[in-house]
């Protein structure tokens, strides 16, 4: 059995938590089907357009390096 382990740090939050997630029973020879990842784009009838936000201002930092005015 091959395990991996992720670990990732928040190094810009207070107290830099972090996330930890242990991936095991990793069947690296799987093999999956090459229909899986077909795509028909000939027809475009059911798809749909997704809108997506359009973000203008600039975001606080929350670093606590900032502008400090």
């Amino acid at each position: 059995m091959v395990s991996r382990k992720l670990t990732i740090t928040f190094k810009t939050e207070p107290e830099s938590p972090q996330f930890t997630a242990i991936l095991s029973e990793w069947d690296l020879d799987a093999r999956l089907p090459d229909a899986l990842f077909d795509s028909d784009l000939a027809s475009t009838e059911n798809l749909e357009k997704i809108e997506f936000l359009d973000i203008t201002e600039d975001l606080p930092d929350k670093s606590g390096e900032g502008d400090q005015s």
